[in-house]
């Protein structure tokens, strides 16, 4: 959130790009109080990938899908 932070709070010049994960929009923002709204003061220009998550247990687990 710092890097995000000093991105909005550069000059709109052009010049100065950040890159993000979906945590910075999604799970910071309702863990800490933050000076800005991600949603409403960046503007997403691209996606240039995907991260995929997964929740494995044993096979032994009492935990099925």
């Amino acid at each position: 959130m710092l890097a995000m932070g000093y991105i909005i709070s550069s000059k709109a010049d052009g010049y100065t790009v950040g890159s993000s994960m979906d945590a910075d929009y999604i799970e910071i923002p309702h863990m800490v109080p933050l000076e800005f709204n991600p949603l409403t003061d960046t503007t997403p220009i691209i996606r240039y990938g995907t991260v995929r998550g997964a929740i494995v247990v044993r096979s032994d687990s009492p935990f099925k899908p």
